[in-house]
């Protein structure tokens, strides 16, 4: 299967029984595991029709964690603003916050996918403004992808381009990458 056919899957399928809480919980148990002593940098999204919603337990993190979401650019890449009222349709019907634009190092990205391939790379929603922004940080950070229905394929079908995940959630379980590739 290549992405393509997983995309139009993803489309006609009916997501609207997402498992939000069972995922949230995941990723708590991932969240658990990352010991520091700093207020971590978590990038969510915010979710549209047919994915995860993690927005609705954004006061629970906002406790622990500094929050964050992307602000599309011009240039087909994310910048990172707080995540703060008020959230606007922008381009894709995608919310952003209106808070400005922070030039901050984020410590663990949590991303909506469409699903993955055997490299644990990212099938997403083909515009590639992750894949971008990703390949322009230079430094280490925690990648869990999710989605509401496992998606993984047997094959390599994405490019090096395409984001590699560390952790990926579907249905509220967790599948960890074995090692970096």
């Amino acid at each position: 299967m290549d992405k393509k056919l997983i995309r139009e899957k993803f489309h006609k399928e009916n997501y609207k029984f997402c498992k939000n809480y069972d995922s949230f919980k995941a990723i708590l148990k991932i969240l658990s595991s990352y010991k520091t002593n700093k207020k971590l940098n978590i990038l969510l999204y915010i979710s549209k029709e047919k994915e995860i919603n993690l927005y609705q337990y954004k006061r629970f993190l906002a406790k622990k964690y500094n929050l964050y979401i992307p602000k599309m650019l011009e240039d087909n890449t994310l910048a990172f603003t707080k995540l703060r009222f008020p959230l606007v349709y922008k381009k894709f019907k995608i919310k952003e916050s209106l808070s400005k634009i922070e030039n901050i190092k984020i410590d663990i990205a949590i991303i909506p996918v469409l699903g993955i391939d055997k490299d644990f790379r990212r099938i997403g929603f083909g515009k590639g403004f992750y894949d971008k922004t990703f390949s322009l940080i230079y430094y280490d950070l925690l990648i869990i992808f999710i989605q509401n229905i496992k998606s993984v394929t047997k094959n390599k079908i994405c490019l090096k381009s395409d984001i590699q995940g560390d952790f990926y959630i579907a249905n509220g379980k967790i599948m960890k990458r074995k090692e970096k590739l």
